[in-house]
């Protein structure tokens, strides 16, 4: 996957990270540890997983666009803590009974 290349598809209300400095925000303010478990709507280019991968115990990205799911598959196969997952996140939510207030997911 070429970052920064890829045009963000806006029927499917996509916008990239890719201002470094706002990743850093994010990342900070999520204040994760190894015992967490980040469930990321909509990777895109993986700007962000990356970063949460560094942090987290786990993060599990769910994209719709099949265009980008190829990519991030192959950005993340070395990757143990992150699984790349093709599907529309409702659906993804519905099929795995999605509760925020039970682990291994946590709303904040």
């Amino acid at each position: 996957m070429q970052e920064n290349k890829l045009k963000p598809n806006k029927l499917l209300g996509q916008n990239f990270l890719r201002d470094k400095n706002v990743l850093r925000q994010i990342i900070a303010a999520a204040n994760l540890t190894k015992d967490d478990t980040v469930l990321e709507v909509g990777p895109g280019e993986g700007v962000l997983t990356e970063g949460l991968a560094r942090q987290a115990g786990r993060v599990i990205a769910v994209e719709k666009d099949k265009n980008l799911v190829a990519g991030l598959k192959a950005k993340f196969a070395n990757n143990k803590n992150v699984e790349i997952i093709e599907g529309d996140i409702l659906k993804f939510l519905n099929e795995k009974n999605f509760n925020p207030l039970k682990p291994p997911f946590q709303g904040g």
